[in-house]
C-alpha cells in the first residue's frame, strides 16, 4: 500500500488515512499583510512504486469559528503550490512531494489523494485533514467586570479570542483605567464606563470577516492580538473626555498601539462617520 508522511523541518511524521484524529495538521497560515507572518506551508511526501496519484482539496467538517449558516460564500481552501489539483502525476524514484499553502480561514481542509496502483492494477482513495489555525488562543468572556464581549452582526462568528498576552495586557491595562479613574480622578464608580468589545478574533484565528461573507478580510483581527474597543457607551457619559484619555493612557502603557488611523483615538469626525468610531487597539 502507499504512505504518506508530513514533512517538516527535515523530519517526516507518517499519516493515516480517511480523516481521523492523527491526520490533522496543525499549521500558522500567514495571512500576508497583517500584524505578522507566520509558517504558511505543509509539505506532505506520497511514497509508492510505479503509481500515479491525483489530488483535490474541499472544504472539511470545522470552520474554524464561523457558523456555515451565516455565510454566503464557499470557505477558500489554499492551494497546491507543487502541483495543480486534478492532474495525475506519476511517482518517480519512488516518492512525489506536495506543498500545501493555506488559506486565510481557519479550519479543516480536506486533501483527497486518488492513487492508481500498477500491480494488480486498482485504485484507493485517501482523506488527509489539514487543519489550519492559530493555536491556544483564550475565550475572554469571562471578564465582565473589566469588559463586555459583543456578537457584532457585521463580524459572523465568536469574536471574543485573544492570545494569552495580549488578553493579559488587556485586562491589566482596563484594571489600571478603572483604578485610576475612580481614585485619581475621583469619577463615581457608577459613572465609571465599563468598555465594550466589538471584536477581537475568532476562536481559531484567521480571517475575521465583514458583511456575511469571505471577501473583506478585517485583516489585523486574525491572530488574536486586536480588539476593537465601542465608543457608544463614552459618547453618553459626562465624563467622557477623561475617561476616554486615561483609557488611551492605559492601553498605551500596556503595549497598545492604534495602526489604522481610520480607528484611533484622534480619528477625525468623518472618519468615526465611517467606521462606526470604535478604537482599533493592537498588541504590540
Amino acid at each position: 500500500m502507499p504512505k504518506v508522511y508530513r514533512v517538516r523541518n527535515g523530519v517526516r511524521k507518517e499519516i493515516s488515512s480517511n480523516s481521523n484524529k492523527s491526520d490533522i495538521m496543525e499549521m500558522l497560515p500567514s495571512w500576508k499583510g497583517c500584524s505578522r507572518n507566520l509558517s504558511s506551508t505543509d509539505t506532505y511526501r506520497f511514497e509508492c512504486a510505479d503509481c500515479s496519484v491525483t489530488f483535490t482539496l474541499s472544504e472539511g467538517a470545522e470552520n474554524g469559528g464561523h457558523s456555515n449558516s451565516t455565510h454566503t460564500g464557499s470557505r477558500p481552501l489554499g492551494q497546491l503550490l507543487t502541483h495543480l489539483e486534478g492532474v495525475p502525476y506519476t511517482i518517480v524514484n519512488g516518492a512525489l512531494e506536495l506543498t500545501y499553502e493555506a488559506a486565510d480561514t481557519a479550519g479543516e481542509v480536506t486533501l483527497n489523494v486518488h492513487w492508481t496502483l500498477p500491480h494488480p492494477p486498482y485504485s484507493v482513495s485517501q482523506d488527509i485533514t489539514i487543519y489550519a489555525y492559530v493555536p491556544d488562543l483564550l475565550n475572554m468572556t469571562g471578564n465582565s467586570s473589566l469588559i463586555t464581549w459583543n456578537n457584532i452582526n457585521s463580524h459572523p462568528g465568536d469574536g471574543y479570542y485573544m492570545t494569552e498576552l495580549a488578553g493579559e495586557a488587556l485586562l491589566d491595562a482596563l484594571s489600571t483605567y478603572k483604578w485610576h479613574a475612580e481614585n485619581v480622578l475621583s469619577i463615581p464608580p457608577g459613572s465609571i464606563v465599563i468598555p465594550n468589545s466589538e471584536g477581537a478574533s475568532l476562536k481559531y484565528g484567521g480571517l475575521f470577516d465583514i458583511f456575511k461573507n469571505y471577501t473583506h478580510t478585517h485583516c489585523t483581527h486574525r491572530l488574536g492580538d486586536d480588539v476593537d474597543i465601542g465608543m457608544a457607551l463614552f459618547n453618553s457619559s459626562s465624563y467622557k473626555a477623561d475617561l476616554l484619555n486615561t483609557l488611551d493612557a492605559a492601553l498605551v502603557a500596556f503595549d497598545y498601539s492604534y495602526p489604522k488611523a481610520s480607528e484611533s483615538p484622534d480619528a477625525s469626525p468623518a472618519e468615526q462617520a465611517v467606521t462606526g468610531y470604535h478604537w482599533h487597539a493592537h498588541f504590540e
